[in-house]
């Protein structure tokens, strides 16, 4: 049996690229022939490979000076990542021809990250494995729709793709109910892929630690947001640490060491190497709970409609104290990182459940 994987692994994303590598290190980890399909969507590829200059690509670096955002991101670092990290199939796949991997995998998996987001990929239907013909196996892991609902004029669209799956897993519990009501059937919840891994293999395979600088506060933020920056600004101040400052924006905020054009390895190698992290990133959060590091949170001041990925993982692990847009913040409460781990050590079993139950039947039922 072989597993093939789509998702967004040729976006310059650090945790789009970081929750693809996971999830195929957790399947391997367990046996499973898996590999990532190198599918390129025409929206993704258009938005970070294109070199065609346009009038929407004059308006976007426009709007970037105006808004101090990034004109233009160094894909090397994302490459290189891809040809040490990911296994990839050998043949690259657009829609003319993605339903020839339906000759060459048994299994056909969507997931992570917003595979399922209306207009992250210009809603292409290929996240949804609507290529995939039978006696084949559709099945999603931790999809993410990300946001609270779907527009209206798409439910239908949205009915039809996600009743033809053997099996639904999201990575929130807004994704169970936009299931259960689009499609009218089940979904469970299961792990984000980087959370599936251990703290102890992110160091062996990603983290170098002879980078490792003076004692630091690291900033991530995938939205820049000035309460956040002044908070930390604050912390840093009162815990005497140096502020890293991961940006790719055209402006510098002044008293940050800012990283610029930071690859996947960097980033995990930074924020294992923090004393605490400012973000208001999912994957931010992520793998500050994966190293156990002083969190703060923020909310997304545009584009809200994905805080709902952010209030799932910070209810979800006690973390409302941590959070600047909570009545209840407090600079001085304390994460108990006891529960958190006791938590995800539970979602990885059921997980693995999963796994076994969806792949191990698989390869008995006899595919090949």
């Amino acid at each position: 049996m072989k597993i093939g994987v789509v998702t967004f692994h040729r976006a310059i994303n650090l945790g789009g690229v970081l929750q693809a590598f996971a999830l195929q290190y957790f399947l391997k980890e367990r046996g499973f022939q898996s590999e990532i399909i190198d599918y390129r969507c025409p929206v993704l590829e258009k938005q970070y490979y294109s070199r065609q200059l346009d009038w929407k690509k004059l308006k976007k670096i426009a709007s970037a000076i105006v808004r101090n955002g990034v004109l233009k991101r160094n894909t090397s670092k994302f490459d290189d990542f891809r040809i040490d990290h990911l296994p990839i199939s050998d043949t690259v796949y657009y829609p003319s021809n993605i339903g020839a991997a339906n000759d060459k995998y048994d299994v056909f998996v969507t997931g992570s990250d917003q595979v399922w987001s209306w207009d992250c990929a210009g809603f292409d239907k290929a996240y949804f494995l609507d290529f995939v013909t039978k006696p084949n196996t559709k099945l999603a892991y931790a999809a993410s729709f990300g946001g609270a609902s779907v527009p209206k004029e798409f439910e239908h669209d949205y009915q039809k793709l996600l009743m033809d799956f053997d099996d639904i897993t999201v990575r929130e519990a807004v994704g169970t109910e936009i299931v259960g009501s689009v499609a009218a059937r089940s979904a469970s919840i299961v792990l984000d892929p980087t959370l599936l891994i251990q703290q102890s293999i992110w160091r062996k395979e990603l983290v170098d630690s002879s980078s490792i600088e003076r004692p630091y506060l690291l900033v991530y933020m995938i939205a820049e947001c000035k309460e956040l920056l002044t908070l930390a600004k604050k912390v840093a101040k009162k815990k005497n640490l140096e502020i890293v400052y991961v940006s790719d924006r055209i402006y510098k905020p002044s008293g940050v060491t800012s990283k610029r054009n930071v690859g996947p390895k960097e980033f995990v190698t930074l924020v294992s190497g923090s004393e605490a992290v400012v973000t208001n990133s999912y994957h931010g959060i992520c793998f500050s709970l994966i190293f156990r590091k002083e969190l703060f949170v923020g909310f997304l001041r545009q584009n809200i409609k994905v805080n709902a990925r952010l209030l799932y993982v910070i209810k979800k692990y006690r973390l409302e104290e941590r959070l600047i847009d909570s009545e209840v913040f407090s600079v001085d409460s304390k994460i108990d990182f006891d529960f958190i781990e006791g938590s995800l050590i539970d979602e990885r079993r059921k997980s693995v459940e999963w796994a076994n139950k969806w792949l191990a039947s698989s390869n008995s039922s006899g595919t090949s």
